[in-house]
């Protein structure tokens, strides 16, 4: 059977809408990204929007969405969203060829979704009821699905029709909780551990052989400041000291005492470039510009990609990616 990874289907007609605006939906292409077990044991599909839409709010919901996300005009308030979920009203009726496939849809709000076990419906805003085509399976040797968005589970196809939810296989612990540090002392053996630990979850989430993500290099301390090797390195002495290139500021050099913010500064880094070495590999690196794909699909896959190793950094994403549009002046999102 397919794996929902490879599904891909078009939004072809709206039979009825909620309060939330989706007259840009029609028309609308998605990839299936991961499939969700529902706590009673139906199966919602998280896709991923070929083309980020607007979608007009009710100023006084403001709060439940990312502002990072928000922008408003003299008609209103609006969202853009990169994901959505399809709920199909006949269980199995998703597959490669299905067409007038009824289903509810919903725009995602909180990414932190596909850290869950199980879907929240806390974290959608339903939107419509839709009628969706699916693309046809694709036999030719040339044809790469892209690499499914992380989920804090591995995923059956096709979904079980058991009354039960499918059994889960977590993550594992955050790399955070790996370093079982007392009194910020960690040695470098557990540093290096959580550090590949997180490298090696980020790798399978992308589909990204793992030998081929450059990282970062362990110098001694006292010859840290003297290093010449390419790429990051750190070392770990009395305080964390890293060296890498900042999207803003360049070559920097960045210390503290704390070692999980060491870890999260170098994984950071390292899913940064995943998310956009993924986005080059989806169809819509053959329609967009870099600047396109950077900020319209590599960005909310990087996000997606650190709140699922800890959703403890999601916040700390999100407000680094908010500090990177400002610097390339693009503020909030804009509408189109």
């Amino acid at each position: 059977m397919e794996d929902p990874a490879t599904l891909q289907f078009v939004i072809r007609e709206v039979t009825a809408a909620n309060a939330v605006q989706v007259d840009e939906v029609v028309g609308t292409e998605a990839a299936v990204v991961t499939a969700m077990p529902t706590t009673d044991g139906h199966t919602v599909y998280c896709a991923q929007l070929a083309q980020p839409i607007t979608h007009q709010i009710d100023p006084a919901q403001r709060d439940r969405y990312d502002p990072a996300y928000l922008t408003e005009d003299h008609t209103g308030t609006f969202a853009w969203a990169y994901f959505v979920t399809v709920h199909p009203h006949q269980p199995g009726a998703l597959y490669p060829g299905a067409i007038d496939v009824a289903a509810d849809l919903a725009f995602v709000i909180d990414l932190t979704l596909s850290a869950d076990a199980y879907f929240d419906p806390n974290k959608v805003e339903w939107a419509a009821t839709v009628i969706i085509d699916t693309a046809p399976a694709e036999t030719g040797p040339a044809q790469t699905a892209p690499a499914a968005p992380p989920a804090a589970a591995d995923q059956h196809w096709p979904p079980p029709a058991a009354t039960d939810p499918p059994a889960q296989v977590p993550l594992g612990p955050a790399p955070s909780q790996m370093l079982q540090h007392s009194d910020h002392t960690v040695s470098s053996p557990q540093f290096a551990h959580a550090l590949d630990a997180a490298i090696s979850t980020a790798a399978t989430l992308t589909g990204t052989p793992i030998d081929s993500i450059p990282r970062p290099q362990e110098v001694k301390p006292r010859k840290h400041s003297r290093h010449r090797g390419a790429g990051p390195s750190y070392s770990i002495g009395a305080e964390f000291r890293y060296h890498t290139a900042d999207p803003i500021k360049g070559v920097i050099w960045k210390s503290t005492t704390d070692p999980e913010e060491a870890l999260y500064w170098v994984v950071d880094d390292v899913t940064r470039s995943l998310a956009m070495a993924w986005a080059h590999r989806t169809p819509a690196a053959a329609t967009m510009n870099d600047r396109q794909l950077q900020w319209t699909v590599a960005v909310p896959f990087w996000h997606t990609l650190m709140t699922a190793l800890d959703p403890r950094w999601e916040a700390k994403t999100r407000a680094r990616i908010a500090e990177l549009r400002n610097h390339a002046g693009l503020g909030g999102p804009q509408r189109r």
